[in-house]
């Protein structure tokens, strides 16, 4: 236990993922209070009390029901819209105060700001006193924006980091279709005339923030943030509770610990600027290239809300109307749309981390932008369709506008909802990941905040032709994010700097220096190494320069509990030293890498690895490939292991490995058939039972039963002898007439133990 923690923290008690399932449920709770206050106005704008009160307009009876009329549609914009003026200016506090002070006393601080905005929000009497109240809860939103996410990836593993991230998202939503149906029925109230309409909504937000505040003092703070201010003892203990005490989980947590370090002395060699003027405009900052990053995150965040979410939330009730509900069926639609979007993100929680952030805005901004197209055209038709008397014409059209719209939200809150928001919180410098995240919240507030004033000029110029500029919008992102955005799944926040090094803005550099330097500084990022997760995050797959150092994390090893004390013990005592370098000094912005090293000595590589041959670079690179690829089941695994171990000029067939690996024939056809690897992973050395020419070459255009000529080929080229077997069959592959290839020679049985 460590002293310098306190005892009530959690981090005493819990472990590994039920750890992180703790953080990130507190990370939730600020959320969800963030989605809540999103949905809420839009209730509140509609009590007839608010109204009259503010002073923007007044109510009148239109199908049974108190109707808002707003005359005065600045005002009205203006308390919605101060908010995100708030968000902005929180978040830049919020950003330098978490790099100063710590994830958690920033955390606590956000949540009494927005606190005291609620409280005074709740209580405003007049237009003034609300204006002072949005600004004061928004800076506490803001607050919470920058520097929950990066707590909640700081802590994250970087193989489930969007998992998280999206799970947090999902209660997002579950707070707006929360605001959005206690408004709904708070409005039978009085009929709707109540002031407990609009002023328990808002109070019912501090719940949350209570709650927030009280339960982050138990949670641990980020290890990341603890090593960035020389807590090095805190920091080691609480990673080691994040990754597990067991002894694989002890190595892997110690070369993340040892990452964080080799990434801070860099980052502390390289003397940049982190002021936010210096980050903007990238002033001082070298290799980091700082001002791209602000660029990205900021644009990203904006073309959020102009690829139509904005548009949607407030041309949605006016589609439906054209659709021919009445107000009352219009607002069940609207709720009923509003829990579609909750469940759509949770699409995202099993796609994030596996398809990859690019992949993930590409499929959103393709979807979005037809749904975009197809609902301005039926608005256009329907509203046609009414203007000739044609009712019955116009309601289908307007029906299927109002599909359109689900279809919308759905596949937003599937992609684009998520990945603006985890995309900055991974991408910048330990040094300043959480100003950098807080740019992030400045694009949001902008994009928000513009949107939010221009889409009722926009629609009462254009109306739904509206929804084609969003769908345009759309278009633009794909190569936006194919041209500029890295991708950042599956890689360590460790992997940024590198990933951030090149010197132009394209993606296709980007990877290229970022392979180039991983391969001149072997060992330098050991986490990713220690895990079995994508290395190539667009691929699933090591790329060809990564393969080529994967030797410093090779083979994967099974410690001994003894060897494991030994190491443990000799951590604690010998002091850490930063490599020295016969090169010399570089300037200060250049991007040196250095390697922190324990002197104690790594446990010893388990004695059953696979193959027995001598293992080679090759060979190395292969077993790699294999045991790194992130969708290979381990049935598939211990087949693709086995081939490996089969030398050229030897063969074995589908028994013999159904034998060995206690499977079956068709098994083992089936990996066979869908081997990703072929031919560097030899399926062409399996035959059939008798050692007949057949099987599979493996996925791709070489598999199938159609080049088996080329199998007896490479075959033959390995030194493997055929001889002619005539056969009755006729579907035997013939030569001059019936019969098959047979391979001479004794059929390979000589597996490793697994």
């Amino acid at each position: 236990m460590c002293d310098q923690i306190h005892k009530w923290n959690v981090v005493h008690k819990l472990e590994k993922r039920k750890l992180l399932i703790g953080i990130n449920s507190v990370a939730a709770l600020s959320i969800l209070f963030f989605g809540y206050d999103q949905g809420m106005m839009a209730g509140v704008n509609n009590s007839k009390d608010y109204i009259d009160l503010m002073g923007f307009g007044y109510t009148e009876m239109k199908d049974g029901y108190l109707t808002p009329v707003v005359t005065d549609s600045l005002l009205q914009g203006g308390i919605v819209s101060v908010y995100y003026l708030g968000t902005l200016f929180g978040a830049l506090l919020g950003g330098w105060t978490g790099d100063r002070i710590g994830r958690i006393k920033t955390i606590a601080a956000g949540a009494l700001w927005a606190i005291l905005g609620a409280a005074l929000q709740c209580s405003a009497q007049n237009h003034n006193w609300m204006i002072c109240s949005r600004f004061i809860n928004g800076i506490g939103t803001g607050i919470l924006n920058a520097i929950v996410p990066v707590w909640a990836t700081e802590t994250a593993e970087h193989t489930s980091r969007g998992q998280f991230i999206a799970i947090e998202f999902t209660l997002n939503i579950f707070g707006v279709v929360l605001a959005y149906w206690l408004e709904f029925g708070l409005s039978f109230i009085d009929g709707g005339r109540s002031p407990f309409r609009w002023r328990f909504p808002i109070a019912f937000q501090i719940i949350f923030l209570l709650l927030l505040f009280v339960v982050v003092w138990f949670f641990p703070e980020s290890p990341r943030w603890l090593v960035k201010v020389g807590r090095e003892q805190e920091a080691r203990y609480i990673l080691g509770r994040l990754r597990g005490s067991s002894d694989e989980d002890a190595v892997r947590a110690e070369a993340e610990f040892l990452d964080i370090q080799n990434v801070a002395e860099m980052e502390k060699s390289m003397n940049h600027s982190t002021s936010y003027l210096a980050m903007l405009f990238g002033y001082k900052t070298g290799k980091l290239h700082l001002g791209r990053r602000v660029q990205l995150v900021v644009w990203l965040q904006i073309m959020q809300e102009w690829v139509g979410i904005a548009g949607v939330t407030v041309y949605a009730p006016t589609i439906f109307s054209i659709a021919g509900f009445d107000s009352m069926k219009s607002q069940w639609i609207s709720g009923l749309n509003n829990v579609f979007y909750m469940f759509a993100t949770l699409i995202c929680v099993f796609t994030l981390d596996r398809i990859g952030r690019r992949w993930t805005l590409y499929w959103g901004s393709t979807a979005q932008g037809i749904a975009m197209f197809l609902a301005g055209g039926f608005s256009r038709l329907a509203i046609d369709a009414r203007a000739d008397g044609n009712l019955s014409r116009a309601n289908s059209f307007g029906a299927a506008a109002a599909s359109m719209v689900f279809i919308f939200t759905s596949v937003f809150g599937a992609t684009w909802l998520t990945v603006p928001w985890i995309y900055p919180a991974e991408i910048y410098p330990l040094a300043v990941r959480a100003k950098g995240n807080a740019w992030g919240v400045v694009g949001w507030s902008i994009g928000n905040g513009w949107l939010t004033l221009l889409c009722p000029v926009m629609f009462e110029a254009i109306g739904e032709k509206t929804l084609y500029v969003f769908a345009a919008s759309n278009v633009i992102t794909i190569p936006m994010v194919w041209a500029l955005y890295p991708e950042s799944n599956q890689r360590t926040l460790e992997d940024m700097d590198l990933l951030f090094a090149a010197d132009t803005p394209w993606v296709w550099d980007a990877e290229r220096t970022f392979a180039r330097l991983k391969a001149e500084n072997p060992g330098y990022i050991e986490t990713a190494n220690r895990k079995n997760s994508a290395v190539d995050p667009e691929m699933g797959k090591p790329t060809d320069a990564q393969e080529e150092n994967v030797s410093s994390a090779l083979p994967t090893f099974q410690p001994q509990n003894n060897t494991i004390k030994q190491h443990k013990e000799q951590q604690q005592s010998t002091p850490r030293t930063i490599m020295a370098t016969t090169k010399p000094a570089p300037p200060p912005n250049t991007l040196t890498l250095t390697k922190t090293t324990n002197t104690s000595p790594s446990p010893p590589p388990s004695s059953t690895q696979y193959p027995t041959q001598t293992p080679n670079p090759t060979m190395l690179k292969q077993i790699h490939r294999i045991k790194s690829h992130p969708t290979l089941t381990p049935h598939r695994r211990r087949v693709y292991l086995a081939l490996l171990s089969i030398p050229a000029g030897r063969w074995t067939t589908y028994s013999a490995l159904a034998t060995h690996l206690h499977s079956s024939a068709r098994a083992i056809g089936t990996a066979m058939r869908t081997n990703p690897f072929a031919p560097d992973v030899p399926c062409h050395r399996v035959l059939s039972a008798d050692g007949g020419l057949g099987g599979y070459m493996g996925a791709g255009p070489a598999s199938g039963h159609a080049n088996l000529e080329r199998k007896r080929a490479m075959l033959e080229e390995e030194g493997v002898g055929f001889e002619w077997v005539a056969a009755g069959s006729s579907k035997a592959r013939t030569k001059g007439g019936d019969g098959r290839w047979r391979a001479k020679g004794e059929c390979f049985v000589n597996f490793p133990s697994s």
